[in-house]
């Protein structure tokens, strides 16, 4: 483990809940389902119904508050050990 790695890891778990919440409003958006603050409408893909699962990748970004942490953590973790002399 380097400390450009440790820093990368961290950005990738800290912006993983946004890009979660943005692929589920873009498949909302591509399957023709109404999004709403509350949830979303019916919507079908191959005959199930799958507003639920959307709903859920929509609401990740509420994990960025525990990530966002984690990724700040990191990034320092990996500068202090990146410029601090040994």
């Amino acid at each position: 483990m380097t400390p450009t790695r440790l820093a990368v890891i961290s950005i990738a778990i800290g912006i993983s809940p946004l890009l979660i919440a943005l692929l589920g409003a873009l498949l909302a958006g591509l399957l023709g389902c109404e999004q709403e603050g509350g949830g979303i409408s019916e919507c079908y893909f191959c005959g199930k119904d799958v507003s639920d699962i959307l709903y859920g990748m929509m609401m990740m970004h509420w994990l960025v508050i525990i990530t966002g942490g984690i990724t700040v953590w990191g990034l320092a973790a990996s500068a202090v050990w990146a410029y601090w002399p040994w």
